[in-house]
């Protein structure tokens, strides 16, 4: 049995990686700057509540 560890500098690393990536596809630009982020069509802030 191997048992697997990754290291939160890593794990951000890696995140910030991929967040990356996506920023640079065309179809990011669509979306915005990435300020807001929304699940049900309402926008919210980072930060906000309600």
């Amino acid at each position: 049995m191997q048992t697997w560890h990754m290291r939160e500098e890593t794990l951000r690393a890696a995140l910030a990686c991929l967040t990356d990536a996506i920023h640079a596809e065309p179809i990011a630009a669509w979306f915005g700057q990435g300020h807001r982020a929304s699940a049900d069509g309402r926008g919210i802030l980072p930060g906000e509540t309600g």
